[in-house]
Formats: structure tokens, sequence, C-alpha cells
């Protein structure tokens, strides 16, 4: 069985399509060497949370970073708010998933 990562989930492309941003660009934005936004886009390599966070930040949505459509409610905070804390929700519960998935390997 294949150890899965962030990378196997994370889609950066649909947010930086959706801006019109070349990969020059937000890798820029992002403070990364081009070569590393790249392998961040194409899922090689795993971008830090603090780059998944200025995603959320930019305005990316879970939908779009992760391929997961999350109905909210009035009851929830603000769409900003509310989307970082489902993104550390994700990590938190990704990164237990990776680590049992390691073990029954």
């Amino acid at each position: 069985m294949k150890n899965r990562k962030i990378a196997d989930f994370l889609q950066i492309k649909p947010f930086r399509e959706r801006k019109r941003l070349t990969r020059n660009e937000l890798a820029n934005t992002l403070g990364a060497a081009q070569t590393t936004y790249y392998n961040w886009e194409n899922g090689n390599r795993e971008p830090p949370f603090s780059v998944i966070k200025k995603l959320f930040e930019m305005g990316a949505t879970v939908e779009e970073l992760f391929g997961v459509k999350i109905e909210t409610e009035e009851s929830f905070p603000p769409k900003g708010e509310f989307e970082k804390r489902v993104c550390e929700v994700l990590a938190k519960h990704l990164t237990g998933l990776m680590k049992q998935i390691k073990q029954d390997v």
C-alpha cells in the first residue's frame, strides 16, 4: 500500500488558475523558488502548512485545495476563518491517516 501524504490530496492548480496567476507569480507570492512551487503543484513535494495557510489567506477554498465540498451554516465563523479551521482539522486527520497507513504497510 502506498504511503499517503498531504501532497497526494492537495491541488493548488485550480486556485492558481482561478486567480489567473502564472506558476512563477504564485511562487513569488508564496516566497518559494519556482522549482519548489512546481513540485508542490505537481504533488512531488509537500508544502509546509504555512504555505497552505497563506493560500487560504489569499482566498483559496477547501474545495479547490482538497477537492472537498463543505456546506456551511450561519452558525459557523466567517468563510475565511472557517476554512482555516477546516484545513487544520484536515491536516490533523491526514497526519493520523498517514501514520496508520505506514503502520499497516
